[in-house]
């Protein structure tokens, strides 16, 4: 395939597509899945973006922007929001008309989301909010132990009043 045939191609098959393009790339499509809906190969997918570098900035600026979009929404979710829940009815207005109009409007609260803010701190403060830290196991100590309880299970101390003292022996 020659270079103007290539031009002609990229022209014929993408540039009327590039708002479906953008739009797959926000979804999260990968570039397979976007040459798959081209219906052009993964590879002269690649040498599209190789050969036209708007394209390329296009892809990255559409992830980039969901990204943004998402993390917005997870910070608001966990931090919680206020909106206004407006309802709309139809009536008839002075020429008797049906319109619709806002009968009532009412300020309603969403509490920040406990998982939300767990997600959020765990993904941006990973060594302060690491799950499922093991404290660090000291082999000696845990050996002491167990011949400690060894000990004190094959040398059961003798019966006494709660709160006396211990003779060493």
């Amino acid at each position: 395939m020659t270079t103007t045939d290539r031009k002609d191609f990229y022209k014929s098959r993408v540039l009327p597509k590039i708002h479906l393009v953008k739009g797959w790339a926000r979804n999260g499509l990968t570039d397979k899945q976007i040459a798959s809906n081209l219906n052009i190969a993964e590879s002269t997918f690649y040498s599209f973006l190789r050969g036209h570098q708007d394209m390329k900035d296009l892809l990255r600026s559409a992830r980039e922007d969901a990204e943004i979009i998402v993390e917005n929404a997870l910070f608001k979710r966990a931090i919680g929001y206020r909106y206004d829940e407006v309802t709309r009815e139809l009536h008839k207005d002075k020429d008797e008309e049906f319109v619709l109009g806002i009968t009532k409007k009412v300020r309603k609260e969403v509490q920040g989301d406990v998982g939300a803010q767990q997600y959020w701190l765990e993904h941006r403060a990973p060594k302060r909010w690491e799950k499922n830290v093991s404290p660090e196991i000291n082999p000696f100590a845990v050996n002491s132990m167990i011949n400690n309880l060894a000990q004190l299970l094959g040398n059961p101390v003798g019966a006494r009043a709660v709160g006396s003292e211990i003779d060493d022996e």
